[in-house]
């Protein structure tokens, strides 16, 4: 009996000391994935002369179309870390852990890939795959979550 005490007690240690974790390095896995985002927009200029080469205007269509783009995919990738950001703050995912794990893992992941992808100066158009992977995924769950738990708690009030 006393065994399965002790086993208990370490249980409930250990998802504690997960949840003091998690949830810090959610807030700097978002803040740094909106900072890399931010760089992104402002640095946008090489990714598209790496795709559409050096002899090319900025003034001609293609490189119009590819900054274009770029900015879409930057600005709405901002828009999803900024909801995903007031959810957290509003507290309402905040002690759920499978997805502040998830969050935290897809949206350290993305952090990386962005800056390489900034730093090495991929085809701009390499940012729709990183988007669709590292900031739509995530924030597709993090607002399904929300609205789930506000919905099942309000029922849970009346």
């Amino acid at each position: 009996k006393f065994k399965n005490f002790e086993f208990c007690i370490s249980l409930q240690i250990l998802k504690m000391a997960a949840s003091d974790v998690l949830i810090p390095s959610k807030f700097i896995f978002l803040f740094t994935h909106l900072l890399v985002s931010i760089v992104i927009l402002n640095a946008r200029q090489g990714n598209i002369f790496a795709a559409v080469g050096s002899n090319v205007t900025v003034d001609s269509d293609e490189y119009t179309n590819a900054d274009d783009g770029l900015l879409a995919a930057g600005v709405i990738t901002i828009i999803l870390v900024v909801i995903e950001m007031i959810i957290l703050f509003n507290g309402i995912t905040l002690f759920y852990d499978r997805l502040n794990l998830f969050s935290s893992v897809f949206h350290g992941l993305g952090t990386i890939l962005y800056a390489w992808y900034n730093l090495e100066q991929w085809h701009w158009y390499v940012i729709w795959y990183l988007w669709a992977i590292f900031s739509l995924i995530p924030g597709i769950f993090e607002i399904g979550t929300a609205l789930f738990a506000t919905v099942y708690y309000k029922k849970l009030n009346r």
